[in-house]
């Protein structure tokens, strides 16, 4: 049996990431690694207030303004398929449909 550098499951959480320029950034860094029919999910989408998606924690749960990367996913990926799951206490987007091959 060979390995495989594809994974399955991936999840990009906020406690790492927490400004959707960053959230963008570990996508695209881990995106070439999921297999064809993979999951990448990423935490803490769905503030539920402007104090929540602020850039600096004001509150906790904080979810920072990650919330932007499913809406630059959406628009610039048609090919992903990025529902939004209500999971408290801010959420989860689960993304699907990468076709982007692993570095040789």
């Amino acid at each position: 049996m060979g390995h495989s550098t594809e994974s399955q499951l991936i999840l990009l959480s906020s406690t790492e990431c927490t400004l959707s320029e960053f959230a963008l950034r570990d996508f695209i860094n881990v995106e070439p690694f999921m297999a064809g029919t993979g999951v990448l999910v990423i935490d803490d989408v769905l503030p539920r207030n402007g104090l929540e998606a602020a850039r600096n924690r004001k509150t906790e749960p904080w979810t920072g303004d990650v919330y932007k990367v499913i809406d630059i996913l959406r628009r610039r990926r048609p090919d992903l398929v990025v529902p939004l799951v209500n999971t408290a206490p801010t959420g989860t987007a689960v993304v699907v449909g990468s076709t982007r091959a692993p570095p040789s």
